[in-house]
């Protein structure tokens, strides 16, 4: 760096030695601001937002991930395991040219594909994906295929909501309507569908398909689904982490099927941890919803109790119970747990209105005791539920009666304090 200092030509040695270290800085800061920096000075990568089971949050920059859930951040010193965290949230992508989908693969018991091209034969599925590796995997763990991802199609997610599905039915565009035609699917190519319909074999040319939708044939096999992973451009899949080595995510989306995601391309990990329960994933033993003067509004799992977000103070939350009191959600909990946690308060839907008694109840005994109006700021609560068999959650109206008193447990969740067999 040249500088030039206008000081007594006596003084400009020692002035430049002085002010030259905070010129520095000031220059590196000032192209950091400018989005670059001066040749050889590195910026640090973003970091990953951590969130462990009990809600403490740490950053850095996850590394690797063994195949006994050890988790290494990058300074070397840093190790977690995959049973103490909730989720791991990755800094957005930048730069890079990104294929853009044209397919959407949606497997049994939910999750989503996206691809660049397929292709069907011997009951297996061949999927060039958009954010990962080629995959293969077997058409019974698929349950339909998009060739407009984008388009809303009402047919086919009518066919997707019947229960059970013997035939594999075929989406067909024919001019300005759409038609269905039930067979079973044969082979997929890049020209064309191959079906056999009625005992005959028919082709269908690819280029007028909108969609497939396939039979059900009997139940998958089960699988281990600890984790939901998402992707930068819309991909999620559940399953479980094999590793994360050399900047390759491996994940088991089905038996002996792995799906390798490029780590930059993640943009979530969210984990079941052995040691955690969201109540929102259990059945209660007893669930009673008795309004005084509005209408009957029952509990719902991970919305508000008016099928909305869970949204308190700005924050939308992804798990969680709402309700509307008077409510009572009873739990067994078989003495597994020793902590039952949740943030408390009134939904945003309130409009500031509202207000209600969140009551908790361990084997009878009641730990808390806590009134919510509207305009409260929600409030964290951590309960000790060391060796109780039942939980109880009752909402009570306030002293507007039961008007606007949509309550939501957010983040409702049972803690172990350490792994269990």
């Amino acid at each position: 760096m040249t500088m030039s200092i206008s000081h007594h030509p006596n003084q400009r040695v020692k002035s430049a030695s002085r002010c030259g270290g905070v010129l520095t800085r000031l220059a590196l800061s000032t192209a950091v601001l400018l989005g670059f920096c001066p040749p050889g000075v590195a910026e640090d990568p973003p970091s990953d937002r951590i969130t462990q089971i009990d809600a403490q949050i740490q950053s850095g920059r996850v590394s690797s991930i063994d195949a006994e859930g050890t988790v290494r951040l990058a300074d070397g010193t840093t190790t977690l395991k995959l049973d103490e965290l909730s989720s791991i949230e990755r800094p957005p992508k930048t730069g890079g040219a990104q294929m853009k989908p044209v397919i959407l693969v949606e497997l049994i018991g939910g999750g989503r594909l996206l691809g660049t091209a397929v292709a069907i034969k011997n009951q297996t599925c061949q999927l060039r994906c958009a954010e990962a590796e080629p995959l293969s995997l077997p058409v019974e763990w698929i349950t339909a295929i998009r060739f407009q991802p984008e388009a809303k199609l009402p047919a086919v997610e009518a066919a997707l909501k019947e229960p059970k599905r013997d035939a594999d039915r075929v989406f067909v565009q024919a001019g300005e309507a759409l038609q269905a035609v039930d067979g079973l699917i044969e082979e997929l190519d890049e020209q064309q569908l191959s079906f056999e319909w009625k005992g005959k074999i028919r082709q269908v040319p690819r280029a007028g398909l909108r969609a497939v939708v396939l039979a059900v044939v009997g139940d998958p096999a089960k699988r281990n689904t600890s984790a939901v992973i998402a992707t930068q451009g819309g991909t999620s899949v559940s399953g479980r982490i094999v590793s994360l080595a050399n900047s390759k995510l491996s994940v088991e989306i089905a038996p002996k099927v792995n799906a390798v995601f490029d780590w930059q391309e993640v943009s979530s990990i969210k984990l079941r941890s052995s040691r955690l329960a969201y109540l929102s994933d259990l059945d209660p033993v007893e669930a009673l919803d008795q309004p005084i003067v509005t209408l009957t509004m029952p509990w719902q799992r991970d919305r508000s109790v008016s099928g909305k977000p869970l949204s308190m103070s700005g924050r939308v939350y992804d798990k969680g119970l709402g309700v509307h009191a008077r409510s009572l959600l009873r739990y067994d909990i078989g003495g597994r747990f020793d902590e039952f946690a949740a943030m408390i308060g009134l939904d945003a839907a309130a409009e500031g209105r509202g207000d209600c008694v969140f009551v908790v109840r361990a084997d009878g005994r009641e730990l808390l005791r806590q009134r919510v109006r509207g305009q409260d700021a929600p409030r964290e609560i951590k309960l000790d539920v060391r060796g109780a068999r039942q939980l109880t959650l009752l909402v009570e109206p306030g002293e507007d009666l039961d008007l606007a008193d949509h309550a939501n447990w957010s983040n409702a969740k049972l803690l172990k304090s350490r792994s269990q067999p």
